[in-house]
Protein backbone atom coordinates (compact mmCIF):
# COMPACT_ATOMS: atom_id res chain seq x y z
CA UNK A 1 0.00 0.00 0.00
CA UNK A 2 1.27 3.44 -0.69
CA UNK A 3 0.66 6.89 1.12
CA UNK A 4 -0.66 9.16 -1.20
CA UNK A 5 -0.89 12.31 1.33
CA UNK A 6 1.33 14.78 0.17
CA UNK A 7 4.40 15.28 2.45
CA UNK A 8 4.35 19.06 2.18
CA UNK A 9 8.38 18.57 2.39
CA UNK A 10 9.31 22.87 2.03
CA UNK A 11 7.16 23.36 4.55
CA UNK A 12 8.40 20.97 7.82
CA UNK A 13 11.75 22.12 6.29
CA UNK A 14 10.93 25.75 7.08
CA UNK A 15 9.42 24.47 10.51
CA UNK A 16 12.14 22.29 11.31
CA UNK A 17 15.01 25.05 10.80
CA UNK A 18 13.17 28.53 11.61
CA UNK A 19 10.13 27.92 13.68
CA UNK A 20 11.41 24.68 16.29
CA UNK A 21 12.94 25.08 19.82
CA UNK A 22 15.43 27.64 19.44
CA UNK A 23 13.51 30.34 17.86
CA UNK A 24 12.91 33.06 20.68
CA UNK A 25 16.81 32.33 20.95
CA UNK A 26 17.98 32.28 17.48
CA UNK A 27 15.56 34.61 15.68
CA UNK A 28 13.16 36.50 19.35
CA UNK A 29 9.77 35.83 17.52
CA UNK A 30 8.09 33.45 15.10
CA UNK A 31 7.47 36.70 12.85
CA UNK A 32 11.61 37.51 12.57
CA UNK A 33 12.52 33.83 11.67
CA UNK A 34 9.81 34.02 9.14
CA UNK A 35 11.19 37.33 7.71
CA UNK A 36 14.62 35.38 7.78
CA UNK A 37 13.55 32.68 6.12
CA UNK A 38 12.25 35.17 2.98
CA UNK A 39 15.76 36.75 3.25
CA UNK A 40 17.74 33.66 2.72
CA UNK A 41 15.96 31.63 0.60
CA UNK A 42 15.24 31.94 -2.97
CA UNK A 43 11.31 32.65 -4.41
CA UNK A 44 11.32 28.99 -5.37
CA UNK A 45 11.33 28.01 -2.30
CA UNK A 46 9.00 30.29 -0.40
CA UNK A 47 6.40 29.80 -3.40
CA UNK A 48 6.74 25.87 -2.33
CA UNK A 49 6.67 26.65 1.38
CA UNK A 50 3.48 28.99 0.43
CA UNK A 51 2.08 26.36 -1.75
CA UNK A 52 2.14 23.40 1.33
CA UNK A 53 0.73 25.96 3.65
CA UNK A 54 -2.14 26.96 1.10
CA UNK A 55 -2.63 22.95 0.33
CA UNK A 56 -3.17 22.18 3.81
CA UNK A 57 -5.72 24.50 4.48
CA UNK A 58 -7.39 23.12 1.76
CA UNK A 59 -7.56 19.97 3.65
CA UNK A 60 -10.64 21.52 5.37
CA UNK A 61 -9.70 19.55 8.69
CA UNK A 62 -11.11 20.38 12.10
CA UNK A 63 -8.46 23.10 14.05
CA UNK A 64 -7.64 20.20 16.84
CA UNK A 65 -6.87 18.12 13.81
CA UNK A 66 -4.66 20.68 11.42
CA UNK A 67 -2.68 21.80 14.97
CA UNK A 68 -2.15 17.80 15.09
CA UNK A 69 -0.85 18.22 11.50
CA UNK A 70 1.29 21.27 12.41
CA UNK A 71 3.18 19.62 14.89
CA UNK A 72 3.10 16.34 13.20
CA UNK A 73 5.53 18.49 10.57
CA UNK A 74 7.52 19.54 13.51
CA UNK A 75 6.19 22.98 14.11
CA UNK A 76 6.75 24.35 17.71
CA UNK A 77 5.94 27.64 17.51
CA UNK A 78 2.04 27.44 17.87
CA UNK A 79 0.37 30.40 16.83
CA UNK A 80 -2.94 29.55 18.54
CA UNK A 81 -1.47 30.35 21.58
CA UNK A 82 -1.08 34.05 20.58
CA UNK A 83 -4.38 34.04 19.10
CA UNK A 84 -4.37 32.96 15.73
CA UNK A 85 -6.71 29.81 14.90
CA UNK A 86 -4.03 27.24 12.57
CA UNK A 87 -5.58 27.86 9.54
CA UNK A 88 -5.81 31.52 9.85
CA UNK A 89 -1.91 31.44 10.56
CA UNK A 90 -1.65 29.20 7.60
CA UNK A 91 -3.30 31.39 5.51
CA UNK A 92 -1.44 34.71 6.94
CA UNK A 93 1.50 32.72 6.48
CA UNK A 94 1.10 31.62 2.64
CA UNK A 95 0.43 35.22 1.58
CA UNK A 96 3.32 36.35 4.36
CA UNK A 97 5.79 34.24 2.64
CA UNK A 98 4.35 34.97 -1.60
CA UNK A 99 1.67 38.03 -1.21
CA UNK A 100 -1.22 36.97 -3.19
CA UNK A 101 -0.53 33.52 -3.07
CA UNK A 102 -3.83 31.83 -0.98
CA UNK A 103 -7.20 33.29 -2.57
Amino acid sequence: MTNTEPAYETLSNFFGCYLNQNCPDDYGSATAAIEAYKREFPPKSLVATSEDASALVHLHLEEDELRVKLLGLGLEYTPWTDGWTARRWLVWLANDLVPTSYG
